[in-house]
Parts: C-alpha cells; structure tokens; sequence
C-alpha cells in the first residue's frame, strides 16, 4: 500500500473512532529546508489543530508490525493524551492578542521557497525571517503557531507590521541569550588561531534556545557582544537554534576557515531541518550591520 492510501484509510478509521465531535483529514507538512511529512490532523472548532505524524507508523505497517486499526487506536490514544494542552485560537482572531506572542524566526531562504510562497516574510542577505504566535507559556514545552498569508486579511495588517511587532518582542522583552563558550572550536582550528581567539567564543540564542538564531537580528544583543569582544566580530549559524560569536581577525583567510567549520559541522553534526546557512557573517559595530563574509 502507497503512504497516501495509508493515510486515507488511517485517518478514515480515526474518524470512526473520535466521532462527529472532530473533524480530521490528512495532511502534508512542510518542514524546515524543503522536507515534508504526512500527518492526520484533528480538530474541533475553535481550537488548535493537532497533528499526528504519520509517517513512522507507516514504517511499521511496511514491517508488519501494526495493522491499520491498531495505528489508528494509537493515534487516538496520543490526541486525547494531549487534547488538555489544546489552545483556543478563537483569542487570537483580535490581532492585539497576537501582538504579544508574536516572534521571528530565521529560515534559508532558498532551501524554502515552497514555504515561504505561503507565508508573510522577509528576506535578510541569504536568510528569510518568518513569523510565529508563540503558544506555550514559561516552562512548558515550547509551541507555535505559523502565521500564514491568509492570517493577514482577517488582521487587517500587513507583513511591516509582524516584523515591527517581531523587533519590538525581540529586544522589549530582553530575550537574549549570550554565553562564553570556551575553546568550543579550538579543535578544528591551527595553533596560530587558538591563541587569537582568546578564549573569547560567545553563543548567541534566546532564553529558550529554540529558533534562537533569529536574535542575530537583534540589534540590543549585537551591541552588547561587541561591547563583550571589544570589536566587530564573525557570526557563525551553528543550527535554525543558536549562533556563535568569533571576535573579528585581521586575517582574510579566517572568514573562509571559519565557513569550511561551518560546512563541517552543517554535513556530520545538524540534523537537515535545522541547517540555518552554510555562510558566515560579519559584524560591523561601527556601522551596526551585518554582511556575507564567506
């Protein structure tokens, strides 16, 4: 059997057994850098969807090792198990209740063409800034809702608007994470640029270190990092959840090593969806912007 009958009849047999009080259909997913997954989504009026990833139970049916009306069971069993953290979307038909829980996140533009011809973005040197209603409270899980184009019309806004509201959360809320990480690349760099890096290795994220590379857009952090390295400095995406903060080298080979640890690190440690860019940036704190240095 196909992935796509495999869903038809599993979310068929999750219907039967949920009943008319939800609604479900399959679904297609789009995932960070071009993937995709399948999923059977449920929902009642006025909540959140929730979606089942489908796509390891179809592994299993392959196997033998579950039936269609087990997969199903089991899928039912996982929505009711979650259905006390649904959240009622009826809140967020007001845009002033999103704008508080609005927040940026930063994808690889061309890795994401598909996805971003469906939501409000912008685009930023090789990277595009995308946007999110962020649903969980301190301490929880974390969780977030995409905005997608069509949100837009019944706000009666515009993309300049998320992104002003983004910028504003960003630094409003003092969501910057920054670190000292000692030595972290010493490892893969020659003795010369061990001793020129200081010891002064800094991460940048946010408190939550979850979509945490979009504070590289946050010019209050920035300002604090060059005040830290007492200069301008590279900017290494280690992953979609953090950066890593180089102080600047007269050196113009060092940008071009500082990319090939990148691409190292990109090609055997980060998981595909959470590749961010296989450039590194530059930090200019007399002019307080950021170019490609490699």
């Amino acid at each position: 059997m196909r992935l796509e009958e495999f869903q038809k009849q599993v979310e068929k047999e999750v219907s039967k057994k949920l009943g008319s009080d939800c609604q479900t259909n399959g679904q297609r997913l789009l995932q960070n850098n071009g993937g995709a997954s399948h999923a059977v989504a449920i929902s009642r009026p006025g909540y959140m969807t929730s979606c089942v990833h489908i796509d390891g139970f179809y592994h299993d049916y392959l196997e033998g090792v579950a039936d269609v009306a087990g997969i199903a069971e089991e899928i039912v069993r996982l929505y009711r198990a979650n259905a006390q953290a649904d959240v009622d979307l009826s809140q967020f038909a007001d845009y002033g209740n999103v704008t508080p829980r609005l927040r940026g996140l930063l994808v690889n533009t061309k890795r994401n063409r598909e996805l971003l011809a469906g939501v409000p973005h912008r685009e930023f040197l090789d990277l595009s800034l995308v946007y999110a209603i962020e649903l969980s409270e301190p301490g929880e899980p974390m969780g977030h809702l995409r905005i997608h184009n069509g949100h837009l019309a019944g706000w009666g806004v515009k993309e300049s608007d998320l992104y002003e509201a983004a910028r504003e959360n960003m630094e409003g809320f003092n969501e910057a994470f920054l670190e000292s990480m000692d030595a972290f690349l010493a490892p893969w760099l020659d003795p010369d640029k061990r001793e020129a890096l200081d010891a002064s290795l800094y991460i940048l994220s946010n408190k939550r270190r979850f979509h945490g590379a979009v504070q590289m857009l946050n010019r209050d952090a920035l300002r604090r990092a060059s005040e830290i390295l007492k200069g301008g400095f590279f900017i290494l995406p280690s992953s979609l959840h953090e950066c890593i903060l180089v102080p600047e080298d007269g050196d113009g080979e060092f940008a071009q090593e500082l990319a090939e640890i990148v691409r190292e690190v990109n090609d055997t440690q980060v998981a595909k969806e959470e590749i961010l860019s296989y450039h590194v940036y530059r930090y200019d704190r007399k002019n307080e912007n950021i170019t490609i240095a490699a």
